[in-house]
């Protein structure tokens, strides 16, 4: 077991290929060796990283106020990309492959990209309330949220 002291983390994600990646107060933890190790990266100042996962060489991490990042090795490297508005706060992320992931958040969004998040376009929205995690089960995915909201659909896109 091991621990990040002093650190409020809000999600953990592991790969199929066994990278596990954590996000919380401005950082997110990467290990590549079943958690023997973690690189640290700090997120730039003024942004609120709440998830962040890694497929292939495909890198997603999103938060609070529009914030997003997308990595093209691994993880190694991140830059932001700035093209969600400010007024999204993304909570959670589920990728599906290294091109395909969904995003959930505010307003009870669920955003979709097939291009590794260059593009993240809504996919549904159940306003008013905050969608603050997304699992698969089974051939279905789920998201809940505030107020009780449980929302899925079918996971059929390929």
């Amino acid at each position: 077991s091991a621990g990040a002291p002093g650190r409020g983390l809000s999600s953990i994600d592991i790969s199929p290929e066994g990278i596990i990646t954590i996000a919380g107060m401005g950082h997110i933890y990467i290990s590549r060796d079943t958690a023997q190790s973690w690189e640290d990266y700090k997120i730039t100042a003024g942004n609120s990283v709440r998830a962040a996962g890694i497929r292939g060489k495909t890198g997603i991490m999103i938060g609070m106020s529009g914030f997003l990042a997308l990595s093209c090795d691994a993880g190694k490297t991140w830059k932001d990309y700035p093209v969600l508005p400010a007024d999204f706060h993304g909570f959670d992320l589920l990728m599906i492959d290294q091109m395909r992931a969904y995003a959930v958040g505010s307003e009870g969004t669920i955003l979709y990209t097939e291009d590794a998040g260059n593009n993240l376009i809504p996919e549904k929205r159940v306003p008013p309330n905050g969608l603050v995690e997304i699992i698969p089960v089974g051939n279905r995915i789920y998201c809940c949220g505030q107020k009780g909201t449980i929302v899925y659909t079918e996971n059929n896109k390929k």
